[in-house]
């Protein structure tokens, strides 16, 4: 199972899209890439059933 960390801060909410922090907590500890709220389904679905790895989406 693939890992990772979404971090909703105060910098993520005022900013238009809430560009939530993702940080893969797997394979590249501490690489992190911006995951734009609305579309945050599709990421984590996709690293859950191991369809796509971090690295893809980064």
């Amino acid at each position: 199972m693939r890992r990772s960390l979404l971090v909703v801060d105060d910098a993520a909410v005022a900013s238009p899209g809430m560009p939530l922090p993702c940080v893969d907590l797997h394979e590249q500890r501490g690489r992190m890439v911006p995951v734009v709220a609305a579309e945050l389904w599709g990421i984590e679905n996709n690293l859950s059933i191991g369809n796509m790895d971090f690295e893809e989406f980064a």
